[in-house]
Parts: structure tokens; sequence; C-alpha cells
């Protein structure tokens, strides 16, 4: 009988450490309608301890970087992340406590980033995501400033749109230009009539057959009632919306469209 043969340990993922945080990282490749894109996938696990949700974050591998040239740049992201936690600064998929870079990985144009629901990345199987899991969202400077006039939603939609993926790109391009220009929000009325509730965050509406149904955050419904209550009978009120978790399509706008612009996951 031959002894123990010797065996090649995979080349992937490759795994980072930081305080009781692990990152681990995968080269793999994500076929979409707009072609094979290869990409680096960083994956936290131990955001838990700090009460954080654990973090994914998907690079586009740009043609002129070599498979094993993973950038360690994200590690910084995850740091902050995980020190956010350790100060009872929770991340959630509704956008909260942004950060904001110069030059992030080498972009001329990205500089905030945020956070999205979880959503399926194509060839990891069950188990390797964490389920109680975000996912990172890298967006210009002028998209960021669009967003928070206008929502993140209608942000997403453009670049999600313009990608060909619902709900929005898994990947961060780091040359991508902006997807959401001021240009395009001209004639919106959203600015002009209906001053927007900001602060709460997480209303989504969605249609379903012939019903429109409005979902609140839980524990938000008093402070939401008190503030629909307490505004002029003769005003409208309108809130930031969310993409909600089940949606299978959403609607968005820019200038120019006479008809409904509709992007999904179908």
């Amino acid at each position: 009988m031959s002894g123990p043969q010797a065996t090649t340990p995979p080349a992937w993922p490759k795994i980072l450490y930081y305080e009781k945080l692990t990152i681990f990282v995968w080269h793999h490749i994500i076929d979409g309608y707009v072609g094979q894109i290869p990409c680096w996938t960083y994956v936290s696990r131990g955001m838990a301890e700090v009460d954080q949700s654990e973090l994914v974050v998907t690079l586009r591998r740009r043609p002129s970087e070599q498979e094993e040239e993973y950038s360690i740049e994200p590690l910084s992201w995850f740091k902050m992340v995980y020190a956010w936690g350790k100060k009872g600064r929770k991340i959630d998929p509704y956008h909260t406590f942004e950060a904001h870079f110069d030059h992030w990985l080498g972009s001329k144009k990205l500089e905030t980033v945020t956070y999205g629901m979880p959503i399926q990345i194509p060839g990891f199987g069950p188990g390797v995501l964490p389920r109680n899991r975000l996912h990172g969202i890298a967006l210009t400077k002028e998209e960021a400033k669009i967003a928070k006039i206008y929502g993140y939603t209608r942000v997403l939609g453009h670049l999600g749109f313009g990608q060909r993926w619902f709900p929005y790109p898994p990947w961060i391009d780091r040359d991508r230009d902006d997807c959401f220009t001021w240009a395009q929000t001209d004639s919106s009325f959203r600015k002009q009539l209906f001053p927007v509730m900001h602060k709460f965050r997480g209303v989504s509406a969605r249609q379903e057959e012939e019903r429109i149904i409005v979902d609140i955050p839980v524990g938000r419904g008093d402070e939401i009632r008190a503030k629909v209550m307490a505004s002029p009978t003769n005003e409208a009120v309108a809130f930031d919306s969310c993409l909600h978790p089940n949606a299978g399509a959403c609607y968005t706008w820019q200038k120019g469209n006479k008809d409904m612009m509709l992007y999904g996951g179908w």
C-alpha cells in the first residue's frame, strides 16, 4: 500500500485576519447579460461579535490585473464597519453610516460606499455567503449627491438598469462613469413639489396586481403616524422609499421618459 498522498491546497479562498474578523477572498467569474465578468469577492465572518451584519464586497477585476493581484484596500472598509460595531453604530440596507474616500481603490470617480440588501452571487453555493449579510455598493460623487435628494432607490435603479442586473450589480466597477446625472433629473416633480422625509428610512411601496402596498419598518409606525398627523392637510407627505426584499422588478425614471421604465429579475 502506498503512503499518504500530498494534496495541493486550493488557490481560493485566500484568508485575511483582523482582530476577531476573518475575511475570505475568492476569485471567480460572473456570467451576465454584459458578458463574463472576472471578480474578487471578499466575505467577512465575525462581524456578529460586534453586532453587525456580515459584509460582502465584490470588485470587478481590471483587464490589466492578474488573478492573484487582489487588492487589500477593501480591508479598510471591513475594519471601519467593525469599529463602528464596537461603538454601537450599525450598518443596514437603508444606507446609514456611509463612508467617504478619496480615489478609493484607485478609482477616479468612486468615493462613497454604502450597503444593499442581500443578493445572490452566481457561482456561490449554499452556506458560502452568510445569511445575515449586506453587500457593499460604491457610488460616484454625483450619484451620492443625487441620492440625498431623490433617494438611493432611484440611483441604484439606474445602476442596475445600466448594468442589466436586478436589483443592482453585485460587483463594483472602479472604472465606470456616472450611472445617473443631474441633467437626467430635470423636470422631476419630486424635488419641486414634495419635501421628502429622508429620516424615515426603510419605507417601501410595491404593486401587487391592483393594490399598492406600503410597508413601514417595525417599530417606526407610531413615529411616522405622528409626523403625518402633524403635517398640513393641504400638503403631500413624501417618504424616501427602498426596494422591498421580495420585489421582482423596479420602476425608475429619467428626463424624457413618457412611459414607465421597468427592469427586473425575471
